[in-house]
């Protein structure tokens, strides 16, 4: 059978199993016309956080992805996720004529606490926009502007490594958290294959999410390997406490299905089946990224309290 071309990184840690990884190297070509817009973050007048993200002048349908994060120092946590699926022509609820052009947009809110915030928007073709930093001090007043934190450092490609697939079934479920149906199967396949093997299911987290989610659309977006600073990642999430920790990655699959056949491989990725495997984990995030040729970026984020 013929194999998508990848690459293969494990990192072991004294905390948890190695974090294997599998990723791609493909030139991105960008496109023009179609963009994504990320509104900076504002205090309803319910004193709640808000910002919202939209698409763009594109002709196809995919997901758009919007995240509030506060700016500190270090790595940013993201303090709110939401994914919509965003479909080809004009949006008809847009009625400005400046904004005419927007396929759709995606709102967020989260609880007001006084911060330095922006809003990053992405969606499955590698598009991406960042807003300004805002200042907000939990009023309605309009937000103060303040300079954005850095965009952090560039990502290094490495040479692949080939994979095979192999079919493989499954009962329905529903998802335990409202990501998209591909990262909840991904999820619901792994504790289906954990249920065979005696362990307990894991819990769709949030915040494990957006670690997974961040991490696949870094990928997709460099067309390179890396996994640097799962572990500070992760608890920048807001993960905490946190005892055992792990991380998958792999790009390439098609399926939810063909990129846990491939993580449960004994002889070809044996970390990456260990960490399925690990009945200690309780709770899990995956993520799923396209980077402009739309090959799929896969993350699956462990972890227990």
């Amino acid at each position: 059978m013929r194999r998508p071309p990848g690459a293969l990184l494990c990192l072991g840690s004294l905390t948890a199993l190695g974090i294997p990884i599998a990723t791609a190297h493909a030139a991105a070509a960008p496109q023009v016309a179609c963009r994504v817009s990320a509104s900076k973050p504002h205090v309803t007048a319910a004193g709640t956080i808000q910002a919202s993200a939209s698409r763009l002048g594109c002709d196809d349908t995919a997901m758009l992805h919007i995240r509030i994060k506060r700016a500190v120092a270090g790595i940013d946590p993201i303090v709110r996720s939401s994914a919509q699926r965003v479909v080809a022509g004009t949006d008809p609820t847009v009625k400005s004529a400046i904004q005419k052009g927007v396929n759709g947009r995606i709102t967020a809110n989260l609880r007001c606490v006084p911060g330095l915030y922006y809003t990053a928007a992405t969606d499955h073709q590698g598009n991406e926009d960042r807003s300004e930093a805002v200042r907000l001090s939990c009023t309605t007043d309009a937000p103060t502007p303040a300079p954005a934190p850095d965009a952090g450092t560039a990502l290094k490609p490495a040479p692949g490594a080939d994979t095979a697939l192999k079919p493989a079934s499954a009962a329905p479920g529903p998802a335990q958290w409202p990501s998209t149906e591909e990262e909840s199967e991904v999820v619901r396949l792994t504790n289906l294959t954990r249920q065979a093997k005696g362990c307990g299911p894991l819990t769709h987290d949030v915040q494990l999410h957006s670690v997974a989610q961040d991490h696949s659309e870094r990928m997709a977006a460099t067309n390179a390997p890396d996994h640097e600073n799962a572990l500070g990642r992760i608890r920048a999430s807001g993960f905490t406490p946190m005892s055992v920790w792990g991380e998958n990655a792999a790009w390439g699959f098609p399926t939810p299905i063909k990129v846990v056949d491939e993580w449960m491989k004994e002889d070809e990725t044996p970390t990456q089946r260990e960490n399925i495997l690990n009945c200690a984990y309780t709770h899990a995030g995956a993520g799923l990224a396209y980077n402009a040729q739309k090959v799929p970026y896969w993350t699956l984020v462990f972890a227990k309290h």
